[in-house]
């Protein structure tokens, strides 16, 4: 035993190598794994209508353009949009589906990582009318800091309409 704990010890100090025992090494496939996972429990908060859980996968200063292009700015202010669609759509569900996730190589300070997110989205909800269901496609720039990926931009475009409420 006292001969590994040595042999250890030599290579941890060897050309700057570092071991961690119980730590787990990020790699592009546990942080791809990991945005579709906060997408996925957004998008199940979405379903649950809870606002504070939506907004945790925000970070303070998103930026998002609707599918029919209406701008929001910061956490409190998208939240509301959301409030506002829940209150007055009812049963309105949005559902985004990541195809692609990119990592990025680039290093900003303050930022542990970047990706770009791309796939397509459904927004649906019932009134007096009958049901009315948009789609589209979507990109959005993930950051990571203090070890959590949140997002930091969205753009949404609405591509198709069905239902009575397709007039905007």
């Amino acid at each position: 035993m006292r001969r590994i704990l040595l042999l250890l010890a030599l290579l941890a100090g060897a050309g700057g190598c570092s071991i961690s025992i119980g730590q787990a090494t990020a790699t592009p496939e546990s942080e791809e794994r990991a945005i579709r996972s906060a997408r996925e429990a957004q998008n199940e908060a979405i379903r649950s209508q809870d606002l504070h859980e939506i907004a945790r996968y925000w970070e303070a200063d998103v930026r998002s353009t609707s599918g029919t292009g209406e701008f929001v700015t910061g956490r409190d202010e998208y939240r509301e949009a959301f409030d506002r669609a829940f209150r007055e759509l009812g049963d309105v569900v949005y559902t985004r589906v990541p195809d692609v996730i990119e990592l990025s190589d680039v290093d900003v300070a303050g930022v542990q990582g970047l990706a770009s997110e791309s796939g397509t989205w459904t927004g649906s909800w019932t009134s007096s009318r009958g049901q009315t269901r948009l789609l589209g496609v979507y990109d959005a720039m993930w950051r990571k800091r203090d070890g959590r990926w949140r997002i930091y931009s969205e753009l949404f475009v609405a591509l198709e309409c069905t239902g009575p409420e397709c007039q905007f």
